[in-house]
């Protein structure tokens, strides 16, 4: 059964981004005020959040896609799913600062907490603004203003390894983009020569359509080179060298923001490829790189969560094993893998927001992020640590919680496809990576202190954002409800369909 979307002009598509940045020119206009900079933030991310519900309803229930300034801005299912993944994932972030930046000293500066401030609300805009765009040129443009303003939030402290990290993502990223945009190219210029209009050879919802004219083995190159772009955004090995650096050097709210949104844009980009090679024909070909590049991803992050002593560098790692997670899935195929694909974009966001919350609230009490001198920490921060454990558990797929659901829902995707040797390296992978987050955790947080301390607590709002992200992983897990169940099921639908 074929959906047909009624196409609806609204300016909504657009308040995704001018919202956030409002935000940031109103952060500028108070000049680094702390109180005033979060009221703004935490403001303008409630009305987004509010906003990506209604949308999603709006989308899924009436089959309803929202178009802005003659399609170059689009909302559709998958578009609708990445809005409130964002939405989610900033309002929570926006309650953490509050705490954090009172108590980060390096951000104790008021002109460097105005560029924070600044910059945090521009990174949302340009991420917004990944997930609205129908126009591949746009995305493309998008992705990169995610890398530029991102950049600086990494290096905001200005300390050396802070910087030589921002400079590196900012190298790496960009040298990355640029395989993408001639990607984007060849894709555009094989749509033209086929007989296809300008307008329909560059926006998603035209081109995905009349996909069957592309030329096989132009696509083919074009995937690569976006896989090469964009995977490296999304920190897929081999082209991972930015994100451990990047995740460890920035303040605990970008590195949430890296991992748990900005991964998912770059994700969002390769998911639209993947749904216009299966449509052109060349689904077996995007499945076979895509799950190549998921079990290296998954194989390689497992070791080095085993090696580093680092605990953000230990979430970093993480980071890449579930982005690996989620192009194995894609590479195993057919609605399974793609709903398992989509279902872990949000269960990684949360958790994975979860966990650098909480180790940045150890890091910021301890002002170490090396484990070798954490011990016994439950002792002298219990709260803290205890949501530091429990999302280690989180994050190592212990069940009730969701990320527990999407892996078993992975593991069914690669029963399903057959490949059962690339089922038992992702298992073992995952098996490999869990037990080293869970194991490490565990020894930081119990046993006896180092030494005897008083007890002190991460900022009450630091805990709450983490207990938030805590009951939500918690409620999707124990029962996916319904609503969830049918809007993911109406995603996999619209992009496998045409």
């Amino acid at each position: 059964m074929v959906h047909e979307y009624v196409v609806k002009e609204s300016v909504i598509p657009l308040m995704f981004f001018v919202l956030p940045l409002l935000a940031t020119l109103l952060c500028y206009v108070v000049r680094g005020n702390r109180a005033l900079s979060n009221l703004i933030t935490i403001l303008s991310n409630t009305a987004l959040l509010i906003l990506s519900i209604t949308v999603l309803k709006i989308v899924i229930t009436t089959g309803t896609t929202l178009t802005f300034f003659g399609g170059e801005f689009l909302i559709d299912p998958l578009s609708s799913w990445v809005l409130l993944i964002i939405s989610i994932i900033a309002i929570s972030t926006s309650i953490y600062n509050v705490g954090y930046i009172a108590h980060e000293h390096e951000l104790a500066d008021t002109s460097r907490r105005m560029h924070y401030y600044v910059f945090f609300n521009a990174f949302l805009a340009s991420m917004f603004l990944c997930a609205v765009s129908n126009n591949m040129i746009l995305l493309w443009a998008a992705v990169e203003a995610t890398t530029i303003v991102s950049a600086f939030l990494v290096g905001i402290e200005s300390k050396l390894s802070s910087i030589e990290a921002g400079w590196k993502y900012l190298i790496l990223c960009g040298v990355g983009v640029v395989f993408a945009l001639f990607g984007t190219v060849l894709v555009y210029s094989d749509a033209i020569s086929s007989g296809l209009s300008w307008y329909e050879a560059i926006h998603w919802n035209t081109l995905i359509r009349s996909a069957d004219v592309l030329n096989d083995d132009v696509l083919k190159l074009a995937f690569i080179l976006i896989l090469a772009g964009y995977g490296t955004k999304a920190g897929l090995a081999p082209l991972h060298a930015w994100l451990p650096d990047a995740h460890a050097e920035a303040p605990a709210p970008v590195s949430t923001l890296l991992s748990g949104v900005l991964l998912k844009c770059a994700i969002l980009a390769i998911i639209r490829y993947y749904a216009l090679a299966f449509h052109a024909g060349i689904g077996e070909f995007s499945q076979m790189v895509l799950l190549s590049l998921g079990l290296i991803s998954i194989i390689v992050s497992s070791l080095l969560i085993l090696a580093t002593k680092d605990i953000k560098r230990l979430f970093a790692y993480s980071s890449i094993e579930n982005v690996g997670v989620i192009a194995a899935c894609l590479g195993f195929g057919g609605p399974m893998g793609l709903l398992a694909a989509i279902l872990h974009m949000l269960s990684h966001a949360v958790a994975k927001s979860m966990a650098f919350m909480s180790s940045g609230n150890i890091v910021l009490l301890t002002r170490t992020r090396n484990m070798g001198s954490m011990n016994g920490l439950v002792h002298v921060m219990p709260t803290t640590s205890v949501l530091m454990l429990t999302s280690a558990l989180v994050m190592a797929g212990t069940p009730p919680a969701f990320m527990f659901t999407t892996k078993f829902l992975a593991i069914k995707a690669g029963v399903d496809s057959g490949n059962i040797a690339a089922l038992l390296l992702l298992v073992f992978g995952v098996a490999i990576a869990g037990v080293g987050i869970v194991s490490k955790i565990s020894r930081i947080v119990l046993g006896s202190p180092q030494k005897q301390s008083n007890r002190i607590e991460a900022p009450l709002t630091s805990l709450v954002a983490c207990a938030i992200l805590l009951v939500i992983t918690l409620y999707l897990g124990l029962a996916l409800p319904e609503y969830f169940e049918r809007t993911t099921q109406v995603v996999v639908t619209h992009l496998l369909e045409k």
